[in-house]
């Protein structure tokens, strides 16, 4: 108990015991909370949350059942070794809204998981051997924290592609769940594993073969998936409850964007749009039902799909489903020169329930329409495009769309209403042919000479929206800062204003709802200041020197939220004066990493300790350090976070200069003396704590050793 309520902790616990008994059908006196779990011939000072047994007798372990905090992710290793000590087949992970299902095939350790836990007088296998219908199916789900828990699995030691493999599993999905629909008067799914791995494998890969006949081009031809079947008995557990079609997108998108690789974000330019940026653009040009909307950088289609949803914002499914479908159908336009981003891209829709999707690529460039007609995918964009009456240039009904030497003529001026993009702006364009058709690539012709001549493609990007659009209509494009400030950039800037009316140009760091509704809902007595002038000191580590002497290195896995973990901390010397080191008095920030950016903690030790290049100092005489860490890891100071935070999904970052920026509530001296008052005792509790659990520990060994002494005295 908390403050004379139940902890979070407990309350899912709770939670899960009226399921077993009222869900699953479980007796009370068939269920043990908090046993101790003995390892070997110790036993261990932790006890399993929650352990169904076969019966009343207590003596067969059935079911483990692991209770974590909402938002907690540890505790899935410990509960595979419950599961290993107890010999239970079954065990559940649960934080509240996610949960995993492990299953332990008897005699063998832990390496499989199910779709649900068998109810009383059910067996595993009669779980795995269980039909389901697409009306059985979960619609609510984190499908990103799947696939984080088959990482943990399985996926990151099973030497594969992680995109490509999960990629896979989610088209068979979709085929078995659109041909259940359409197809099977009983709607059963056949997308679920089998006791045996390999039919498992046969079931699945059979299913990826109809999605990649449906729809070619997505796949390789002759591609089967490469997880081992056992790897693929894993997978298939988590994935097989949940109903992908028509699900929230949102949910797809942000697992699309996790899974793909970092490094190939980076080489290419392809740094995932933030939401709320694309909200705001989707909001100022105000798409309408009728519109075409195109994006020719379309990566995850994360424009498109909310555009969709704007234009069918009923929050009812069943409601907005078809009309939803048609529109996508026919009103969205994407394209992707990239392999990933344009199967990504097409999955989604998919999702969205639109099976003749109009997501081009791969190898389909928005820039050079001359390889449209070197692919399939950029064939059927042509034809689409002249089917719709999209292009400026009327193309003859005869016309068979392979010369290109008539490319620039048709498809150079398109007639789109909308355009929502965020270009990538890496790398260079050096077709001297291809630069000939752009006005922004005259100077670059020009200073090349006789060299060969490079433009930047963000930079043509700009020129070829506008071409894209009909007369009137209206585009918004993210393009980096430097585009618009940089005098050698005049040219551009010029170019725009003589062929467009700029509405607006806005600086999307500064654009976030959500930190903004707070802030309005605030009493006035509340008075928020900028962060900057209330430090004397704000600067991120470097990397250090490690050694086996010198100072304790904090890095940001020791930042938790409100508090600095002194434990296993590696020690360095520092370089030279000019390198930070922290104080008492300190607040500590992280300043990467996904999970853990923005997390912010005092440190209220005595000796001093080096941050290393992932942790920022925050150094100032006001506010108090312990009140200044609540209020960064307060919603105030997260939306905050979100909102500053720069990069890919896989390395976010969150500058210096930019944690200056947050606007902070430096309370009243009483108010924050409170706050340091309960933070002190909480930390005094923590220590009192740990000094009883070490003398039960001392205490307990000190009886085994008595015991031991008595018996050999009895020898």
């Amino acid at each position: 108990m908390e403050g004379g309520k139940s902890a979070p902790e407990e309350i899912v616990r709770q939670l899960w015991v009226y399921k077993l008994i009222h869900q699953y059908g479980y007796q009370p006196d068939e269920i043990d909370l908090e046993k101790s779990v003995q390892f070997g011939t110790e036993v261990g000072t932790k006890a399993a949350d929650i352990i169904v047994y076969t019966d009343a007798d207590k003596e067969t372990p059935k079911i483990i059942v692991e209770c974590k905090k909402p938002k907690r992710k540890d505790g899935i290793e410990q509960l595979k070794s419950y599961m290993n000590a107890k010999g239970a087949p079954v065990a559940v992970w649960s934080n509240g809204s996610d949960s995993v299902i492990l299953y332990r095939p008897y005699p063998r350790e832990f390496d499989d998981t199910l779709v649900d836990i068998p109810r009383r007088g059910q067996e595993p296998k009669d779980v795995l051997e269980a039909k389901k219908t697409l009306l059985q199916l979960r619609t609510e789900f984190n499908f990103k924290k799947i696939v984080q828990d088959l990482e943990e699995l399985v996926l990151a030691d099973s030497g594969k592609d992680e995109f490509n493999e999960i990629f896979k599993l989610i088209f068979a999905k979709i085929w078995d769940e659109r041909e259940a629909q359409e197809n099977r008067k009983d709607k059963v799914v056949e997308f679920r594993k089998a006791l045996d791995p390999n039919i498992t494998y046969d079931r699945i890969n059979a299913l990826f073969q109809k999605a990649a006949d449906q729809w070619p081009g997505n796949l390789r031809d002759g591609e089967d998936i490469e997880l081992t079947k056992r790897h693929l008995q894993v997978c298939v557990g988590p994935i097989e409850g949940v109903r992908l079609l028509g699900s929230n997108l949102r949910v797809m998108d942000d697992a699309f964007e996790y899974l793909l690789p970092t490094e190939a974000k980076k080489k290419k330019g392809q740094f995932f749009t933030p939401r709320h940026v694309v909200e705001m653009c989707v909001r100022m040009l105000n798409p309408k039902r009728n519109e075409y909307v195109m994006d020719p950088a379309c990566g995850s289609t994360g424009f498109l799909l909310h555009a969709m949803e704007w234009c069918y914002p009923a929050q009812n499914h069943d409601k907005r489903r078809w009309p939803k479908f048609e529109y996508a159908s026919k009103y969205l336009w994407g394209i992707d020169f990239e392999t990933r981003a344009a199967k990504t891209a097409r999955a989604l829709m998919l999702i969205a329930g639109d099976g003749h999707t109009n997501i081009f690529g791969p190898d389909v460039s928005s820039l050079d329409p001359k390889t449209w007609y070197e692919t399939a995918s950029g064939q059927a964009l042509m034809h689409g495009l002249r089917e719709k009456k999209l292009t400026i240039k009327r193309i003859p009904a005869q016309e068979t769309l392979r010369d290109d030497d008539h490319a620039w003529a048709y498809f150079e001026n398109l007639k789109f209403d909308v355009i929502l993009t965020n270009p990538p702006f890496a790398g260079e364009m050096k077709d001297r042919k291809m630069l000939a058709h752009y006005e922004l690539a005259k100077p670059a012709l020009k200073r090349a000479k006789d060299k060969a001549p490079k433009e930047e493609r963000d930079v043509l990007f700009i020129e070829r929206v506008l071409k894209m659009l009909k007369p009137g209509g209206r585009a918004a494009i993210v393009l980096p800062q430097g585009k618009f400030n940089n005098s050698s950039l005049a040219f551009i800037r010029e170019w725009i204003l003589k062929k467009a009316r700029l509405l607006a140009g806005a600086d999307p760091e500064h654009f976030y709802p959500a930190f903004q509704n707070l802030v309005a809902k605030l009493p006035r007595s509340i008075n928020l200041v900028s962060l900057g002038p209330q430090l004397n000191f704000c600067q991120r580590g470097k990397q250090p020197h490690y050694s086996g002497k010198g100072l304790p290195v904090i890095n940001s896995k020791h930042v938790q939220n409100n508090k600095i973990v002194l434990e296993d901390n590696r020690s360095a010397i520092l370089n030279n004066g000019n390198d930070p080191q922290i104080r008492h008095g300190d607040v500590l920030m992280n300043g990467t990493g996904r999970g853990t950016l923005g997390r912010a903690a005092p440190y209220l030790n005595e000796n001093p300790a080096i941050p290393d290049n992932h942790v920022t100092i925050l150094r100032s005489p006001t506010p108090d350090p312990a009140y200044l860490s609540f209020y960064l890891n307060s919603q105030a100071g997260q939306l905050q976070v979100e909102m500053h935070q720069r990069g890919t999904s896989g390395q976010l970052e969150l500058y210096p200069f930019d944690i200056r920026k947050f606007l902070v509530w430096v309370a009243p001296d009483s108010f924050q003396a409170e706050i340091r008052k309960l933070y002190d005792q909480a930390a005094e509790s923590e220590r009192q704590s740990r000094e009883l659990l070490e003398q039960a520990k001392a205490r307990v060994e000190q009886l085994i050793e008595e015991a031991a002494e008595e018996q050999r005295g009895n020898l």
